[in-house]
């Protein structure tokens, strides 16, 4: 069960950490910026931030659990990381492209 979202800036620290960290399953959403918070945690963070009292409302309607609702929610309306996502499409394309035009023809002369 999922017990904690967080974005791409969470990972480090979630992993470094994952024992001391009670619940189940953590999820990370690679396009946005957001620390590691705990689902329970949702109504409280919300009296400082509207995208956590929506996503509070949320849970509550779904008894407390993440949900499609929440999940489609969540990357439609937090802070979007479109220059990271970028460079990561441009570096795993330079990785996976052949070293040249000719990168894949056999040696034609020995």
């Amino acid at each position: 069960m999922i017990t904690h979202l967080g974005g791409l800036n969470a990972v480090v620290d979630t992993t470094l950490n994952l024992p001391h960290i009670p619940g189940g399953k953590k999820l990370i959403y690679t396009n946005i910026e957001m620390e590691l918070t705990a689902i329970a945690d949702f109504a409280h963070e919300g009296e400082k931030d509207p995208l956590f009292k929506e996503l509070a409302g949320i849970v509550q309607v779904h008894k407390g659990l993440c949900s499609l609702e929440a999940e489609e929610y969540l990357p439609a309306h937090a802070l979007i990381r479109p220059v990271f996502g970028q460079q990561l499409v441009k570096s795993a394309q330079a990785f996976f492209e052949p070293a040249g035009p000719r990168a894949l023809e056999p040696e034609l002369h020995k």
